[in-house]
């Protein structure tokens, strides 16, 4: 009879932990899933941000502090400039390329948007570009991050390769930016106004990204000329 009772109380207690204790599927569905080898898309969502989807996974990143131009117009600004017919369009953005390493994904995104938010004012009717590296985790977490301008009038950025091209039929300046042997290239300078006189000069930089080595990032090299690239014999 003690045996029999004692033998009920364990199933009892047994019965107690299983409710209790997770079991470890459920615990699995909450942990994050690690991103696969499935293909990434990136989607514009507005806001100046980006939806990314690989495999099950999704995360919205905000890219409004990578943005060179206008990110966006809101509020009153918003309403003012559009009775004016001078609001900017939002700033969007376009996957270049995406590589997995080591766990990691590597993102080339390059952004769009209107030098100013008021396209009626100075370098109102020019495109800035962006270019950002991204470094995410296996759940698509931002680990690392770098942009730099590669076309910006308001800066006096201009790039030299490739070249930009107006696409029709909205005469914006579009970038296009293949790579050669896994290596993306890109040249842009900035011109550089004297002190005192009319004397400009310019800084020239040369950007690589090499997609078999995606966690170097970008890799810039600079040098400087009195004399535009564009003018000069290449």
């Amino acid at each position: 009879m003690r045996r029999h009772v004692v033998q009920t109380v364990l199933h009892k207690l047994l019965l107690m932990a299983c409710v209790l204790v997770p079991s470890t599927s459920s615990l699995a569905q909450r942990r994050p899933t690690p991103a696969t080898d499935s293909k990434l898309t990136l989607r514009n969502i507005g806001m100046a941000k980006v939806s990314l989807s690989k495999g099950r996974l999704h995360r919205t990143i905000d890219l409004s502090e990578e943005v060179v131009g206008c990110r966006y117009v809101s509020g009153a600004w918003k309403a003012t400039l559009r009775k004016r017919g001078c609001a900017a369009f939002p700033a969007s953005f376009k996957l270049i390329d995406s590589t997995t390493q080591d766990g990691k994904t590597y993102l080339i995104v390059l952004s769009e948007a209107a030098d100013n938010c008021n396209v009626c004012a100075r370098c109102g009717a020019s495109e800035a570009f962006t270019l950002i590296w991204l470094e995410l985790d296996a759940t698509l977490v931002v680990r690392n991050k770098k942009s730099v301008a590669i076309q910006d009038c308001m800066a006096f950025i201009e790039t030299v390769e490739p070249e930009t091209e107006v696409k029709e039929p909205a005469d914006q300046d579009e970038v296009s930016l293949p790579f050669k042997n896994d290596v993306l290239r890109v040249t842009f300078e900035r011109r550089l106004f004297a002190e005192s006189g009319n004397k400009q000069n310019y800084r020239l930089s040369h950007l690589e990204y090499d997609r078999k080595q995606p966690g170097r990032g970008l890799i810039i090299t600079t040098e400087a000329r009195d004399k535009s690239a564009q003018e000069s014999p290449q």
